[in-house]
């Protein structure tokens, strides 16, 4: 008993770890898309922004450098464009401020600038004959220049100077760089986000896999439980008659029977262990023919009316609306037969005195089956299990009425199969009622089963 439960425990733990190494790795996928998500998002949207500040910057810088292009021209005018130093900075003062000018003669002489140093700063163009716009950092001024270079060329004499007109751009690239601290915080909050929702939806996720995954090693733990039994009594059986090898058939027909009755069990056992396992990978086909269930509960009773009398029980059928009313349903009629005999032999199996009473009527769209026993009934803590597989609420008793816990799975799996259901009360020691519905045509075509 112990080693079972160390093995239990064992596989139980590893069972957790497969499925915690499962959620850590759904988790990880989520969190990677929304980061790579993100990463490609932001820097568009960075990328974006940062091309349109600096087309405002540069349209703007063109505006303002058209004005500071004619007082160089006058200020190259005045110098005679010798190289020397402008003498009378006046006319290019109201282009200083939060504009910085730079004017070079061709030679690449300073004519004039607006700052000292500030020609360094700028550097020595190199031009191809168009304008040039470039961004530099000032040292001095602490701060980022956007700098338009534009040649100036004297119509009359086919001289030029070079102007160098710059901007300060730091309020811009501060607001850039604001925005790109913004976009860095949300993508971690984000990505923190991302981690906390993946870990919760995997493991939401998850939890069907591994009640399935529980339910599935459960359902093998208890057929070879169940296979186990029959086998152990028919080989006990055979060894008997070996020991026995002198005798005759009479003096060994007890354990033949015994044999024979457990292999006819096991026979069972493993029909509906293979009709269970076609439903789970959906091989069981449900055809869809008009089926009249009064019919096939009229077959039902005479089926099982002698076993019912070997019991001393009453075995009564009844159709609610008169010959007039027709209960046809839609479905596979060897499926339908085999659910009520399941729901009607389990009915007789746990009665021993009284009557077991077949009802069928129509309930708006749809046909109803009641199925209602005198018998020990069922307690509530066990009610709610009956249609599990290999469930039993008193397992000595179940096995002595020859059961196998899987009847009232087919049953249920039946009944959903043709868009239907199963219901069920119980009373102990008062009896059973378990309730069929099946869809059927109805005039009121928007009716629900109740």
């Amino acid at each position: 008993m112990s080693q079972r439960v160390l093995k239990a425990g064992r596989s139980g733990r590893k069972e957790g770890s497969l499925f915690v190494t499962a959620r850590r790795q759904l988790t990880a996928i989520l969190v990677a898309f929304v980061v790579i998500l993100y990463l490609a998002s932001a820097a568009a949207i960075y990328a974006w922004m940062d091309r349109l500040t600096m087309s405002e910057i540069d349209t703007l810088l063109e505006v303002t450098a058209r004005p500071v292009i004619h007082r160089a021209l006058l200020l190259a005018a005045t110098a005679g464009v010798t190289g020397s130093q402008g003498v009378g900075a006046p006319p290019m003062q109201s282009g200083s401020g939060g504009t910085y000018v730079v004017v070079r003669a061709a030679s690449g002489a300073v004519l004039y600038e607006s700052a000292p140093g500030l020609s360094s700063v700028f550097g020595t163009p190199q031009l191809s004959g168009g304008a040039l716009i470039d961004t530099v950092f000032w040292t001095q001024g602490n701060a980022q220049l956007r700098v338009l270079t534009q040649p100036v060329i004297f119509p009359d004499t086919q001289g030029f100077v070079t102007v160098q007109v710059g901007m300060n751009i730091e309020r811009q690239v501060s607001d850039l760089r604001l925005l790109r601290q913004v976009l860095i915080t949300v993508g971690i909050l984000g990505a923190v986000a991302a981690l906390l929702i993946g870990f919760f939806a995997s493991n939401r996720a998850l939890k069907p896999i591994a009640r399935s995954w529980q339910r599935q090693r459960q359902f093998v733990a208890d057929a070879s439980h169940e296979l186990r039994t029959p086998l152990a009594v028919i080989q006990a059986n055979l060894d008997v008659l070996l020991s026995h090898a002198q005798g005759s058939i009479l003096d060994n027909l007890e354990w033949l029977s015994n044999a024979k009755a457990e292999a006819r069990r096991l026979t069972k056992l493993t029909d509906d262990l293979l009709t269970l396992a076609k439903t789970d990978s959906a091989q069981t086909q449900i055809r869809r023919d008009t089926v009249d269930m009064a019919g096939i509960a009229t077959r039902v009773v005479e089926a099982l009316e002698p076993l019912a009398e070997m019991k001393g029980l009453s075995l009564q059928m009844e159709q609610v609306g008169g010959e007039s009313e027709r209960f046809v349903v839609q479905g596979d009629e060897e499926r339908l037969y085999q659910l009520l005999v399941i729901i009607v032999d389990n009915a007789i199996k746990y009665t021993e005195t009284g009557s077991v009473r077949l009802r069928l009527s129509r309930q708006r769209a749809a046909v109803r089956i009641d199925v209602a026993d005198t018998g020990i009934g069922i307690k509530k803590e066990d009610l709610e299990h009956v249609f599990e597989r290999f469930y039993r609420g008193d397992k000595a008793r179940e096995r002595a009425q020859g059961g196998t816990g899987l009847g009232l799975a087919i049953a249920q799996w039946i009944a959903e199969a043709h868009n239907g259901r199963i219901l069920s009360r119980s009373t102990p020691g008062v009896g059973s009622e378990f309730s069929i519905l099946l869809p059927a045509p109805s005039t009121d075509t928007h009716a629900s089963l109740k």
